[in-house]
């Protein structure tokens, strides 16, 4: 913003919700003690129900579907609906496409009939499962591994990255790529505020906002999963020393090539501490590659509207 506007405007950010919840930030940005917000879609619609719209089922084809929209004059007309209620819609985050895990594998619709399915809090979400012949179950996201694993629910709906970071494969093994949704962020502003910026600095906002759209995340998705087996990979062979320099060497050339992807798909693939030694778990325990593998297999079946296995 600094740099499209010359320096006529910036940005303070204040990660980690120090100035509150979703709830408590939209409504500092409707009295004007707060500029900018990017809450989730569901704690939004309390305020402004047209943008129940974004909680529809099957709202896009895909991913390109929703930038081509999100990026174009749907917006402007969304945007005019949402200005009467006090806010600008400067754009829309993808937060990702949601698929459906299960413990026990689901091949058709009548599969799915009565399991327990953990869903989000959102009336919108739970009303198309339930009509998908689930039972919604909306509990804490926190409980949810606990909670497959104990039998609660039967499996959940969750985005591929959620699925592999938290290991839910371990609890529910099966991984159905449906793509029910496409859950969303809207990054809001008080029209008051954003009709009171000179004309250059709203035309600055707008098209930030237009690319925070951004690209689709399979890319991402994929290039993250290719970046943690080669990490593993090559620590795997710097902890056995019969692979020598050479074992070594490839496994280098590995994370380069791993890393270099990750560039070319828009995000930077360094793992923090933590996140090392798991990789490395992962991959001899052949975990990590068992949900590589079985993730690509998916893909070249999927059809949609079904979960395959």
């Amino acid at each position: 913003l600094e740099e499209a506007t010359g320096g006529k405007a910036t940005l303070e950010v204040f990660p980690n919700m120090q100035l509150g919840g979703e709830v408590e930030m939209i409504k500092q940005v409707l009295t004007g003690s707060l500029d900018i917000t990017s809450p989730s879609n569901a704690p939004l619609t309390n305020f402004v129900p047209e943008l129940k719209l974004f909680d529809m089922p099957f709202l896009f084809r895909d991913q390109d579907h929703m930038i081509a929209v999100l990026r174009g004059p749907v917006l402007q007309e969304i945007n005019k609906v949402v200005a009467k209620r006090g806010i600008r819609l400067l754009g829309v985050y993808n937060v990702g496409v949601r698929h459906l895990m299960t413990k026990e594998p689901v091949m058709s619709i009548e599969d799915l009939q009565g399991l327990k399915i953990r869903t989000m809090q959102s009336k919108y979400h739970m009303a198309a499962w339930n009509a998908f012949g689930a039972n919604a179950t909306p509990i804490s996201y926190a409980e949810l591994y606990s909670s497959l694993q104990t039998g609660v629910v039967d499996g959940a709906e969750a985005a591929n990255t959620n699925y592999y970071e938290k290991k839910f494969y371990e609890v529910a093994p099966n991984w159905g790529q449906v793509g029910w949704t496409i859950l969303t962020a809207p990054i809001i502003m008080s029209e008051k505020k954003f009709q009171s910026l000179p004309a250059d600095v709203q035309t600055a906002l707008l098209e930030g906002g237009a690319l925070l759209v951004g690209p689709s995340s399979t890319p991402f998705t994929y290039a993250l999963v290719l970046h943690r087996v080669a990490v593993g990979l090559l620590i795997w062979w710097l902890l056995e020393p019969r692979h020598g320099v050479r074992g070594a060497l490839i496994g280098v050339a590995a994370v380069i090539v791993a890393t270099v992807i990750g560039a070319l798909a828009g995000t930077e693939l360094l793992p923090d501490d933590h996140s090392v030694l798991e990789m490395y778990q992962a991959f001899v325990s052949g975990s990590l590659l068992h949900v590589v593998l079985h993730q690509g297999r998916r893909d070249h079946q999927h059809r949609p509207g079904h979960a395959h296995v």
